[in-house]
């Protein structure tokens, strides 16, 4: 199973580290119409940022989460080439 690993550091000075899972690949997948198996050499810092944000709409079902763009608001640093 393909796991990566996005740090993510917000305004507030808190972090949280999101690791992907399937859902969060193909749904990645579905919204940029790109295949994961090139992620490695063309990925964008919106790309980290998105399949960051689609875990933690996963990890929340069921709660409000933030819609993407209000959400990248409050990131101040990260995330780097993903692990």
């Amino acid at each position: 199973m393909l796991k990566i690993n996005i740090k993510i550091e917000y305004q507030d000075g808190e972090s949280q580290t999101f690791t992907t899972c399937p859902p969060d690949i193909v749904k990645w997948e579905r919204q940029t119409k790109r295949s994961i198996r090139l992620f490695s050499d063309e990925w964008t810092y919106t790309d980290l940022l998105q399949l960051a944000h689609n875990v933690l709409v996963r990890e929340r079902a069921g709660k409000d989460t933030l819609p993407f763009d209000t959400w990248i608001l409050s990131v101040s640093n990260g995330p780097g080439k993903p692990g």
